[in-house]
């Protein structure tokens, strides 16, 4: 694999490199986001949500009406009301709260497993992935295991990423209510859902960089001609000592 490369790649290594360096860092501060909505604190989850869903009704008397939003988070939603009707300005909800019985909390419970994981893996692997970039930007530090850890995290990563983006799309936003406490809802996907995609968007491109870019012949895949010369000099040595 480390021959695998072009020409192009090898002369342009370094700034290659640099922006694979930057897009790793780009997407460390998007994936914050998403993982900050780990949260139980309803006013981070209001601020990194995964989906918003809006609601809104007039009363019988027309100088009152209701705004609701719903932000759902991975472990909680919070639901938002401003209105002179509202019952409470705000509430809250986990997942696994006995008081959430509508039948979309069991459903995103099970969605958001599989994308709890994503969002803490990709947070975590994005270190390493930096560290790729930067000791492969000079010939002199660029090894096989660094370049076959950086195209395999890359694209398992988007792999996964693009999976679990699937998985919370298909299991806690499609299958919401159209209505929620007899109103109709409107829903958007929240920064979280596009922060993470962002960030899974990247991983190919790093891949890309890393498969442009060949391990150096000389010292490598390849051992020099003056230590090949010596080895076998060595090696005759020891055969004539075995005499």
């Amino acid at each position: 694999m480390g021959k695998w490369g072009t020409e192009w790649g090898a002369r342009h290594r370094a700034p290659l490199q640099f922006l694979g360096f930057w897009l790793s860092f780009i997407s460390i501060v998007l994936l914050i986001i998403p993982f900050a909505s780990l949260s139980h604190n309803p006013g981070v989850i209001k601020n990194t949500s995964w989906t918003v869903a809006k609601a809104s009704a007039t009363s019988i008397d027309t100088n009152s009406s209701i705004d609701l939003k719903y932000y759902i988070g991975l472990r909680m939603f919070v639901i938002s009301c401003d209105g002179d009707v509202c019952p409470q300005q705000q509430t809250h909800f986990k997942w696994t709260d006995t008081e959430c019985v509508d039948e979309f909390c069991d459903d995103c419970l099970d969605a958001t497993d599989g994308t709890i994981t994503s969002a803490i893996l990709g947070l975590i692997t994005m270190f390493p992935q930096i560290t790729t970039n930067m000791q492969r930007s000079a010939p002199s530090g660029d090894l096989h295991c660094q370049k076959f850890m950086g195209m395999l995290t890359s694209i398992l990563g988007f792999v996964g990423g693009i999976y679990s983006l699937y998985s919370y799309q298909s299991g806690c936003y499609t299958n919401l209510p159209d209505t929620i406490a007899g109103y109709d809802v409107s829903y958007h996907l929240g920064p979280s859902y596009y922060c993470m995609l962002a960030a899974t968007l990247c991983k190919p491109i790093d891949f890309l960089i890393n498969l442009l870019i060949p391990v150096p012949v000389q010292g490598y895949w390849k051992q020099p001609e003056e230590e090949q010369i010596m080895t076998d000099s060595l090696i005759d040595i020891d055969v004539d000592k075995s005499y």
